[in-house]
């Protein structure tokens, strides 16, 4: 069960969609390199729309 919720986070973006999906998601992820900056800013730019 466990691995199904994680394989449906990894299929897609779920912006918007609560607290612990955002943590899930990785919200409080160290980014690393200019993929992972540019998914966070998405990321952070979609919460703050709502």
């Amino acid at each position: 069960m466990i691995t199904d919720i994680i394989d449906l986070l990894h299929k897609n973006d779920f912006y918007g969609a609560g607290e612990f999906t955002e943590i899930a998601k990785g919200k409080n992820e160290i980014v690393t390199n200019w993929k992972g900056f540019k998914r966070k800013v998405k990321r952070i730019w979609h919460i703050r729309k709502k």
